[in-house]
């Protein structure tokens, strides 16, 4: 009989501790959003409770970025170039998603394409929420090697020289993004 009481006990001790434990981290798996550049959480108000309060304020889901509502900068690692940091800033006046993936560079010397982030790999969808105002950041790291759209024969490595770093953007004509960069490459 004593036996069945501390095993009762027992299994009541690691229900009560399992249910306590649950509860202090809970909120760590929620379906909240993280910014990129704050990493601080924007739970998801989809509890059912608010949905109809939404809906009469005229609430609607972020829409895609307009392309023209995008400022974009970039800045190298040093006089090598081999790491780019693009910057991207909502100047619209509302929230919006931002595509990340779709952010990328090409290399030029004088009119030789030399390479682009998306030649070998496609752009991967990295969705990310930009409040109007705020500004978001990816890198890019180029290995030195040439590159041809969908990665095409072998291609060796760039020569010692001069390049020019240029940021692109789905939706936006190259020319129209003044993102760009000098570099040397020593040999």
């Amino acid at each position: 009989m004593v036996l069945l009481i501390v095993l009762g006990l027992l299994v009541w001790g690691v229900w009560a501790l399992g249910s306590w434990a649950v509860g202090q981290v809970g909120g760590l798996f929620d379906d909240g959003e993280v910014t990129e550049d704050s990493g601080e959480q924007n739970p998801d108000p989809g509890d059912g409770e608010d949905d109809a309060d939404d809906a009469d304020e005229g609430a609607s889901d972020p829409e895609a970025c307009d392309p023209a509502d995008l400022s974009v900068s970039m800045d190298t690692d040093g006089s090598e170039g081999r790491t780019f940091l693009l910057s991207a800033a909502n100047d619209g006046e509302a929230a919006c998603l931002l595509d990340a993936g779709t952010l990328g560079v090409v290399v030029h010397s004088g009119e030789d394409r030399i390479w682009s982030t998306h030649d070998c790999s496609p752009p991967s969808e990295r969705m990310l929420l930009l409040p109007s105002g705020d500004q978001t950041e990816v890198s890019r790291t180029w290995d030195g090697r040439r590159s041809a759209p969908g990665c095409e024969g072998e291609q060796g490595y760039a020569q010692s020289g001069t390049y020019r770093a240029r940021a692109t953007m789905a939706g936006r004509d190259e020319d129209a993004l003044e993102a760009n960069a000098v570099f040397e490459v020593a040999g």
